[in-house]
């Protein structure tokens, strides 16, 4: 039995508008996940800046969750991919290799979304 295709089985601006949404959660975790990480391995260089960072990322990804809930389980795959562009920036930005940092994000979804969450 073949499948019976309708063109009114998907809409195309929906899948559109979802995917750029699932890329911008992903670019807001990236930058969101890596500055936890400078948070968390270098203490010494702490500043005003990454929490108002960290705070924008946040309010972002929160806001964005709440515009678009279908995203919710997309959320730990997003997590995933969003952990793989902290660790390129932390590696940019600052004097860690990526053998100084763990290969893969140990901070729960609760923590990253979490206003009050900083790793020691």
């Amino acid at each position: 039995m073949a499948f019976a295709w309708n063109h009114r089985d998907i809409s195309l601006p929906e899948v559109r508008i979802d995917f750029g949404v699932s890329r911008t959660l992903m670019h807001y975790l990236g930058i969101l996940l890596g500055h936890l990480l400078k948070w968390e391995f270098q203490a010494e260089r702490r500043s005003k800046s990454w929490i108002a960072t960290l705070r924008e990322q946040r309010r972002e990804i929160n806001n964005l969750l709440k515009e678009s809930p279908s995203l919710k389980p997309y959320l730990p795959e997003a997590i995933a991919a969003g952990f793989q562009s902290g660790l390129d920036l932390v590696v940019r930005e600052a004097p860690l290799t990526y053998d100084d940092l763990p290969p893969n994000c140990s901070y729960t979804a609760q923590q990253i979304l979490s206003s009050d969450y900083l790793p020691e």
